[in-house]
């Protein structure tokens, strides 16, 4: 994964957020008794390094707004990671989110494994801005030592 936030005038910085999908090897079957999304059992993946998300964040002006490949997506799809991102950072009340794969979308690749996680990553980098973190202290802090 990695993460920069762009130099900008406004409080938020526009985030850059990259991550690649990944594939399971072993799938878990079914999901533990109680609340969330939460399986019963691990698995194992592999990460596909040559293939990337890009997801593009940035303060909105209305409400939140998230492109996927250029079409506008539903946005209650994405309420609930909203909603607790805004429970743990300062994220803005309004979030533009601009996403799209160099891999086809749907084509057997989990796509939705690295958009959720270029998604979350990028929400949590743009969320602790509002709370006076420097881009470089949280860009360091979420990167790994082997993609610096």
């Amino acid at each position: 994964m990695k993460i920069r936030a762009a130099n900008n005038s406004g409080r938020f910085f526009p985030v850059y957020s990259e991550t690649s999908p990944s594939l399971a090897l072993v799938k878990y079957w079914g999901k533990a008794a109680g609340r969330g999304n939460v399986p019963a059992t691990t698995s194992l993946a592999v990460t596909l390094e040559g293939l990337r998300t890009v997801t593009i964040l940035a303060q909105g002006s209305l409400r939140d707004e998230v492109l996927l490949s250029g079409r506008a997506e539903d946005p209650e799809k994405f309420e609930t990671i909203f909603r607790n991102a805004r429970k743990m950072t300062a994220l803005p009340e309004a979030v533009e989110v601009r996403s799209s794969n160099d891999f086809p979308t749907g084509a057997g690749v989990a796509s939705s494994s690295s958009g959720f996680a270029a998604l979350a990553l990028g929400l949590l980098c743009l969320g602790r801005q509002g709370m006076g973190y420097r881009s470089e202290e949280h860009t360091s802090e979420l990167q790994s030592p082997n993609t610096i």
